[in-house]
């Protein structure tokens, strides 16, 4: 019988086709054994195709990986710090 066993922590990682970690985010109760056997293995997943070129397809546009992540980074963070530059 299987028995499904609750989540104990999220991770999100993101690589360069040169295996690179680009984004790591991680969310819960985990160890660094733990965290370090996620990332092995996000990182194989993600980059099986070793030689493909670092791009994705976003709602039905082709884009830089790299460049789409730094966007996304760069507005989170605009966003974030807000509260400094308001008036």
């Amino acid at each position: 019988m299987l028995r499904m066993q609750p989540i104990l922590s999220i991770h999100v990682f993101a690589f360069s086709a040169q295996r690179a970690l680009l984004l790591a985010e991680s969310e819960g109760e985990f160890d660094l054994d733990k965290w370090e056997e996620a990332c092995e293995l996000a990182e194989d997943m993600c980059c099986k195709d070793a030689g493909a070129e670092e791009k994705m397809d976003v709602d039905g546009k082709v884009v830089n990986l790299g460049d789409f992540i730094r966007d996304i980074v760069k507005e989170k963070v605009e966003k974030e710090q807000r509260w400094k530059t308001a008036p």
